[in-house]
């Protein structure tokens, strides 16, 4: 092992083996303590693509909602997934089948697309006037 990889071992504390369920528990311990230390906090809200990263990411979420809804009832904790699809997208069924997957309490899906191509053509705007305003200021001045 080089030096710079033990270096950035021991700075991380990476353990040499894991244990899964440990660390699965650490996660959703860590989800719990967070919404409790902030009693006004009762609902996490995760934007799901369906890919790995945030699958996990809502079924860990949900794990922890769904503990806290038992230990408190009636506090009214919950797990919101939210689909952020641009249009209709191929992987659409994927992403739906990771939040049916993971269980959140409440499922919203809202197309982004007519949001994200106003921001386009408004930064094109920009970029053209911009663009313009530098051509008219950098001339030399006529004479």
């Amino acid at each position: 092992m080089r030096e710079q990889q033990a270096e950035i071992i021991q700075a991380l504390e990476v353990k040499p083996e894991i244990s899964p369920e440990a660390e699965i528990r650490r996660r959703i311990d860590f989800l719990k303590d967070y919404l409790v230390h902030y009693p006004g906090l009762k609902t996490y809200v995760l934007g799901i693509s369906g890919g790995q990263d945030s699958t996990l990411a809502g079924k860990l979420t949900q794990m922890a909602v769904t503990e806290l809804a038992q230990e408190h009832p009636g506090e009214g904790y919950q797990f919101i997934a939210v689909r952020l699809p641009y249009g209709e997208q191929a992987d659409e069924a994927d992403a739906m089948a990771a939040i049916e997957f993971m269980q959140a309490d409440v499922v919203q899906r809202v197309n982004i697309k007519p949001a994200v191509d106003a921001m386009v053509a408004a930064l094109d705007q920009m970029v053209i006037r911009s663009a313009t305003s530098i051509r008219a200021t950098s001339r030399p001045a006529r004479g």
